[in-house]
């Protein structure tokens, strides 16, 4: 288990749960079986979901009668972790340096978290976690402003006025880092289409409870809402999305 490295200074725009769970939609439950028939899990199989937030992605493979276990370095997330695996399966941890043993899990999850990692080195310890045959899936929820309303598109071109550098909008957000280690399989992608079925503060309260806008000055970030609020129309809000899952075999 290698030392992990410091956290990216964007993450503590992260910290509150609250908002982080209204402003995001569900995670397709079709990532359930796409994992299950492509790692042939047995029932109450462990999975490993790392960078676990709170608990969103851990969410329907519990459901499903999975022992899932959670990863997660934020100790406000991890509280609200603990509430949906239970205070034991709440691991203080990052995914360069994973407390559990080798080979102990099926299958391990990652869910808009990937490019937060040393991706070289988050590889390295899910290999050594993974049961051979294993496999990885690394999914990220990803808004289509140009298959959306206007408004939508109006949102996007709000917060990329404020984005920083950041290594969420680079291109494969580091799953390469799976290409480059000789114990995975060149990792697939498979693209499921979905929607968020939301309203004028759920919106908000997804920019609000954004990396980069949870780190503006008060008064910036306040001033920031108030032009994504000008733009939202009432009433229901539907916002297309793709779910971008990468999925990777451990090699025997």
């Amino acid at each position: 288990m290698t030392v992990p490295p410091r956290l990216h200074t964007l993450v503590d725009g992260l910290r509150d749960p609250v908002r982080y769970e209204r402003g995001r939609t569900a995670y397709p439950p079709e990532l359930v079986t796409l994992v299950a028939q492509a790692a042939a899990l047995a029932p109450g199989a462990r999975i490993l979901d790392v960078g676990a937030g709170t608990g969103m992605l851990a969410r329907p493979f519990a459901a499903a009668g999975y022992d899932v276990v959670g990863v997660e370095p934020l100790a406000e997330l991890r509280a609200a972790l603990a509430g949906e695996l239970g205070p034991a399966r709440a691991l203080e941890g990052t995914a360069e340096a994973i407390p559990l043993a080798d080979g102990s899990v099926a299958a391990a999850v990652c869910g808009d978290a990937f490019h937060w990692f040393d991706g070289d080195a988050a590889a390295a310890e899910l290999h050594r976690v993974l049961a051979p045959g294993g496999v990885v899936l690394v999914v990220f929820r990803v808004p289509r402003a140009g298959d959306g309303p206007p408004w939508l598109a109006a949102v996007e071109a709000e917060m990329a006025a404020v984005r920083p550098e950041h290594p969420g909008y680079v291109a494969g957000r580091g799953v390469d880092a799976f290409a480059r280690h000789p114990g995975f399989a060149d990792p697939e992608l498979h693209e499921l289409p979905f929607e968020r079925v939301t309203d004028a503060q759920g919106v908000l309260d997804f920019v609000a409870s954004t990396s980069f806008v949870g780190v503006l000055e008060p008064g910036e970030r306040e001033a920031l809402l108030e032009r994504v609020r000008a733009v939202l129309p009432a009433g229901e809000l539907t916002v297309p999305h793709v779910a971008e899952a990468w999925l990777s075999r451990r090699r025997p």
